[in-house]
């Protein structure tokens, strides 16, 4: 949003890219169809696969999984093989035949690691980060280079500058033609490059992350509990997906099924996010009218209540935009302030999720425990922005905070390692939250017990001679009190036990 006002656009809402690539696919399709479309995003650093529900023109984000650290610029490093002069390690000239083809590898084995682990017969070895990065093709073209001219390529910058483009053009030529020529001309004290590389080396360095691609969708799939046979369009989007081999494997997996391709997939982001911008700006066409765009909370939010448990107020996999609203109350005798601690994430525990932000609600008049009604809204608008607001509905004192994507968002990678965690630590979490929830639930019986005692001690101070009726009443009041405190406290235990079961 603020991007756009510094280049004086009117933002009018944010759209992630696999919707906009949805909307850019169903633009011209019928709408009336319903559909679950998967968007298979491949850029130059990113990997993301969505899955899209299309229900008469509405595009609901139904669920996402993907890699951060996986795309294009990750198949030009697969070019590139990591070197160091670490002293503390040893580094390992290696020659290692790959795919018919001799490459010499920089590797180091870290002491205590040269032993190949028993019976599996392979050597432990740590690649390291390193200042100089080559990739494999272009560790080909060095060795070829030093064979036949006895110049190491690896000791020029500049030498090394003009092959890692040329060897990005080759591997943008791959995707129409099946090998290509790389040549430099005066590559180093006027002595020129020509090697030839094919499409099928370049696909085998390459496979491993293909297929990671291919997992990441898979598991997608298995999430939302659909089998291949449930996806009606397969959309392919990002200039990687141009490689021939990413759209076979996608294709294999689908078992034939045809993948969509035909929108440049360097533009169909920006397209589909234009429709979408003509369509909340209001203008006319029975197309656009149609047109209505659903996201989803990705982690569930909330606050810390009571013994340090998270509450949720949105729960993963709303759609947006949503409003929710719970009311709570004051723990201690007399307290004028609550703080209100929002955090994102699955775990039962506030402090096992992620922090959002801390405001204060301040004021407060000082009454007995559970008086006092705080209000707490949770909103996330249609751009993704979340706004929490909290007021004391007896003084009308509001406060609030607002998260904006940029500062709330965590990246896939940071999702998928919280939902891991609470899947791995559910029976934990479910135990913690039982124990502090029945501990909160007798703390609160017995609060409110010793209020009710406390009231007829009052009274019975201030009316020592009352008549026999009088006492009979305050008698049945208090027995009805207590009984309804008991009832509702054994009903939370019986209640709490039918969902451990």
């Amino acid at each position: 949003m603020e991007a756009g006002k510094i280049i004086e656009l009117k933002s009018l809402r944010l759209i992630n890219e696999p919707t906009a690539a949805a909307i850019a696919y169903g633009f011209d399709k019928n709408y009336n169809e319903n559909a679950n479309i998967i968007i298979y995003n491949l850029g130059g650093g990113v990997f993301d696969v969505s899955l899209i529900k299309l229900d008469e023109g509405i595009h609901e984000v139904e669920a996402t999984n993907g890699d951060t650290h996986l795309g294009g610029r990750d198949f030009d490093e697969r070019f590139v093989f990591l070197f160091n002069t670490d002293r503390k390690k040893e580094g390992v000239p290696t020659r290692l035949k790959l795919f018919g083809i001799n490459f010499f590898f920089f590797f180091f084995l870290e002491r205590g690691q040269e032993r190949g682990e028993e019976g599996g017969g392979v050597t432990k070895a740590k690649f390291c980060h390193v200042e100089c990065v080559i990739n494999s093709v272009m560790t080909y073209f060095i060795n070829q280079f030093k064979h036949k001219h006895n110049v190491d390529l690896r000791q020029n910058s500049r030498a090394i500058a003009k092959l890692r483009r040329e060897c990005e053009k080759a591997k943008h030529a791959l995707s129409t033609a099946t090998q290509v020529k790389v040549e430099i001309e005066n590559l180093v004290d006027g002595i020129d490059l020509s090697e030839t590389l094919t499409r099928t080396i370049f696909e085998e360095l390459n496979y491993d992350l293909f297929k990671k691609t291919i997992t990441l969708l898979d598991t997608l799939l298995k999430n939302s509990k659909l089998n291949k046979s449930d996806i009606h369009q397969i959309v392919l989007v990002g200039g990687s997906t141009r490689i021939p081999k990413i759209q076979q494997m996608v294709k294999e997996y689908f078992n034939g099924n045809e993948v969509h391709c035909d929108t440049n997939p360097d533009e169909v982001v920006a397209f589909g996010a234009a429709v979408h911008g003509a369509a909340v700006s209001g203008q006319a066409s029975d197309t656009l009218k149609k047109l209505l765009v659903i996201d989803v909370v990705q982690l569930s939010l909330g606050i810390e209540t009571l013994g340090g448990v998270m509450t949720k107020i949105i729960e993963k996999n709303s759609p947006i935009p949503i409003r929710r609203t719970q009311v709570f109350s004051t723990y201690h005798h007399g307290q004028s302030t609550i703080s209100i601690r929002v955090y994102q994430g699955e775990r039962a525990m506030a402090a096992d999720n992620r922090l959002l932000g801390i405001f204060n609600i301040t004021g407060i008049s000082p009454t007995p425990p559970g008086v006092p009604q705080i209000e707490v809204v949770f909103e996330i608008d249609a751009n993704g922005i979340l706004h929490v607001n909290a007021f004391d509905k007896f003084i009308g004192d509001i406060r609030g905070i607002t998260i904006t994507t940029d500062k709330g968002r965590p990246t896939q990678e940071e999702i998928d390692a919280m939902l891991k965690s609470a899947a791995q630590s559910a029976k934990e979490d479910n135990k913690f939250r039982n124990t502090i929830e029945a501990r909160n639930d007798l703390e609160s019986a017995v609060y409110h017990l010793k209020n009710e005692v406390d009231d007829v001690i009052l009274w019975l101070q201030k009316n020592t001679d009352a008549e026999l009726a009088h006492y009979k009443h305050q008698q049945e009041a208090f027995g009805s009190n207590v009984k309804s405190i008991l009832n509702n406290l054994f009903r939370q235990r019986d209640c709490r036990a039918k969902a451990v079961n």
